[in-house]
């Protein structure tokens, strides 16, 4: 299954990439949304081949994802693989300057079922997908209006 999404922010580029390549941002977020993140590599600073593992509840069920830095690039460029027990995939992240003070993040998310049950699940999903990538959608304007106003408390 593939949902991609994009969204425009009034911060310049460079902001947004730095943004990105905050890890320990995106760990801190996890943990404000429920999610049980513990760092697992051995690296000395996070970024690329940087491991994770999350415990989250979906479905009344707790499930547990090993998630990887597997691209990180200079223009912001951003791919995490995840691998569970029924799915596993990737979420990247682009950010495109669109002029001097304004960016576009695209989003794409692809998942692959792994079991059964997975499968049935991304069918009911594809069967709703307006639904779906609405609120995908919704949820990178949120990501977004978060940048924003990182952008302000910084001062820009």
């Amino acid at each position: 299954m593939k949902i991609n999404g994009k969204h425009d922010v009034d911060v310049p580029l460079a902001f947004v990439v730095r943004t990105l390549a905050d890890f320990q941002a995106w760990e801190r977020a996890a943990l404000r949304r429920g999610l049980d993140v513990r760092r697992t590599d051995r690296l000395a600073e996070t970024g690329l081949g940087s491991t994770w593992t999350a415990r989250f509840p979906f479905r009344g069920k707790p499930r547990n994802i090993e998630l990887q830095v597997v691209e990180l690039d200079p223009t912001g460029r951003v791919t995490v693989s995840f691998v569970g027990k029924s799915a596993w995939g990737t979420a990247t992240l682009v950010p495109l300057a669109m002029s001097p003070h304004r960016t576009r993040i695209s989003a794409d998310l692809v998942v692959q079922a792994r079991t059964l049950s997975a499968r049935l699940l991304f069918q009911s999903m594809r069967l709703a997908r307006q639904r779906v990538v609405r609120k995908f959608e919704q949820r990178l304007a949120q990501f977004g209006a978060e940048v924003e106003a990182r952008y302000r408390a910084a001062g820009g």
